[in-house]
């Protein structure tokens, strides 16, 4: 009783001091009030907690294994006897036991790939070589990041028989679809797709492997769902998404793709293609006849190339470009790349000829092979209109008779943002190249 009251009277002449008595405290005079900053939170403090643990191991221990305490509280524990923070004592076996009943045998399903990481980075030589199995295995499924090679003490085919396993390869699938963006185990997934689109496979899900790769920038994964896609049937459902699973690949569209992905591509689409020319869907055949006329995948349906004969006047002659005409100019900036074509990620070859009349005059150019755009052939004819000068020339030795003379090929290659080289108009065996860049954080089709 005699506590209680003295508080109150503490807490009154506190607050008096703080407010003051208004008799005492001249009007005039303003009263300064400092407000102190907060002090920082001390550090946790796990010495009771930890020295209770000390005291009954075993007890500790079983708790732990049975989930009794949360991750995050294991997780402090762990630093706590491992590195003596958080007032515990430094016990480095305790902590290596705490993190060993945590991951649980067999290994918890769902246990973070990071305790699983300290465990075989920290205390590897504590542990038995089937217990370093058991987790590289796992580690192997689970983590974001990690080699491609097989595990320790692990073969190909048992890593294998893990992934299929207790549906350890929706863990990985799960891996592969979030992390789009980065090549973290390459093994892993290889192993993922390649039973995803085997139809003997106890995983086998054709629709699933569709999913995984269509966001995929491994243009490896994109081609082999394409080409099981293709053999399955000819299911125009099946022909579409096979071509566009496809759509990265094209010979003027230049990204950071192995050689030996362009080489097995080609087959892949040249297949496609006759399940595209012998569809019910008019689309898809009219889309394979462009293709095979420009050998460019993002060719325009309907957009053909211009054959010469049709053209051109007889009799006609062909030559080379005449030296006297002086250097050949045409396209002079990256700049003249059509801004569809750049939004659509399109490249193209057009090869094109100068006309000249049997007076020696010039008679304007003619398209002799489409790049299968519209955009492209005309930005092509565009430029050459412009900048070849021939307007004020005149052919001489060939009167009487119609003169075609074919221009250097022009290409239009694109570049993205995380590919190697350089933007610019570049002139060598007797092609142009327009190289733009398109900047954009990735590439979707």
């Amino acid at each position: 009783m005699h506590k209680a009251i003295l508080k109150i009277a503490i807490c009154s002449i506190a607050m008096l001091l703080f407010v003051g008595a208004p008799a005492a405290v001249s009007s005039s005079m303003p009263i300064a009030i400092t407000v102190e900053e907060p002090t920082q939170r001390k550090e946790k403090n796990l010495s009771h907690k930890c020295a209770k643990a000390l005291a009954n191991k075993r007890r500790f221990l079983s708790q732990v294994k049975r989930q009794k305490y949360s991750s995050e509280l294991v997780g402090e524990y762990f630093t706590g006897f491992y590195s003596g923070q958080y007032g515990c004592s430094k016990n480095f076996k305790f902590a290596h036991e705490i993190l060993d009943s945590h991951v649980g045998y067999p290994i918890r399903k769902y246990v973070s790939p990071n305790y699983l990481d300290l465990l075989l980075s920290n205390h590897r030589e504590e542990l038995a070589k089937q217990r370093v199995k058991d987790l590289e295995g796992a580690l192997f499924i689970r983590t974001y990041v990690g080699a491609d090679e097989v595990p320790e003490y692990w073969k190909i085919e048992e890593i294998e028989e893990l992934l299929l396993s207790n549906d350890n390869w929706k863990l990985a699938a799960n891996i592969l679809f979030s992390d789009k963006d980065s090549v973290r185990n390459q093994l892993r997934d290889d192993l993922l797709i390649k039973n995803l689109i085997d139809p003997k496979s106890s995983i086998y899900d054709l629709e699933k492997a569709i999913q995984l790769v269509s966001h995929s920038s491994r243009h490896s994964y994109r081609m082999r769902v394409a080409e099981q896609l293709a053999k399955r049937n000819s299911d125009v459902t099946d022909v579409r998404t096979a071509f566009e699973l496809m759509q990265w690949y094209s010979p003027f569209v230049h990204r950071d793709i192995p050689q030996k992905d362009v080489n097995a591509a080609e087959p892949v689409l040249t297949d496609i293609l006759r399940l595209m020319a012998e569809s019910d869907d008019a689309e898809l055949r009219a889309k394979s006849k462009a293709i095979r006329q420009t050998d460019n995948p993002h060719a325009e349906t309907g957009q053909q190339s211009v054959g010469v004969e049709k053209n051109l006047k007889k009799p006609f002659v062909t030559i080379t470009w005449p030296d006297r005409f002086g250097d050949f100019r045409t396209i002079r900036s990256p700049d003249s790349y059509p801004s569809r074509a750049l939004r659509e990620r399109a490249g193209g070859r057009v090869q094109a000829a100068a006309l000249f009349n049997p007076n020696g005059s010039y008679d304007g150019m003619i398209i002799i092979s489409s790049s299968g755009r519209a955009d492209l052939d005309r930005a092509t004819m565009r430029n050459l209109e412009r900048y070849n000068r021939l307007k004020s020339k005149t052919l001489s030795g060939f009167e009487g008779k119609y003169v075609k003379i074919p221009m250097p090929d022009v290409e239009w290659h694109l570049l993205d943002e995380k590919t190697v080289g350089e933007s610019g108009v570049f002139i060598s065996d007797n092609t142009t190249k327009v190289v733009a860049r398109v900047f954009t954080p990735t590439i979707v089709y």
